[in-house]
């Protein structure tokens, strides 16, 4: 089991791991995620008690890899 350190720990490498956007929507609590261990992107919608992550997928269906990524700029 974690104790509060191992958890601020795990917190603190997960907020270095993954780079976020917010989008101001009413509708909608949107995030844009970006993973910088693979450069795939996420789409983040909700809070409360049903929040959905979704990766988003390019036009062949498989996980769309961020262009800064990819040339280095998000790391």
């Amino acid at each position: 089991m974690m104790d509060k350190n191992d958890i601020k720990q795990y917190k603190q490498d997960l907020s270095e791991r993954f780079f976020g956007l917010n989008f101001d929507n009413k509708a909608h609590n949107l995030k844009f995620i970006v993973d910088r261990e693979t450069g795939v992107e996420y789409l983040a919608m909700g809070g409360g008690f049903s929040p959905v992550l979704t990766p988003l997928v390019d036009v062949d269906g498989r996980p769309k890899i961020n262009q800064l990524w990819k040339e280095g700029k998000l790391s």
